[in-house]
């Protein structure tokens, strides 16, 4: 933790990767709320197909629906080929 260009560079990848994946969800009707974590939150509620499936059929985890209104439920933000493999999955 005391490698301040190791740290600052995670948080680059992280940032980097984090915005590729909430445009992509948006372009597949997902709200999503902005983070600055390790994971996004977003909705299903205008997601067309049945997104667990489709994360089960792509061995991906995905966990649950955490507020029925609004179909709420987030996932976390791995590296860029998993998140290109994750959207490519839900499309």
């Amino acid at each position: 933790m005391k490698d301040d260009t190791f740290v600052s560079n995670c948080y680059l990848l992280n940032k980097n990767i984090r915005k590729y994946t909430i445009s992509e969800l948006k372009k597949l009707n997902c709200e999503c709320i902005s983070s600055n974590t390790n994971f996004i939150y977003f909705s299903l509620s205008n997601y067309k197909k049945h997104y667990f499936k489709q994360l089960e059929n792509n061995n991906i985890e995905g966990v649950r629906i955490y507020e029925e209104q609004g179909k709420w439920t987030r996932i976390t933000v791995g590296k860029m080929d998993e998140m290109k493999k994750f959207i490519k999955a839900i499309e």
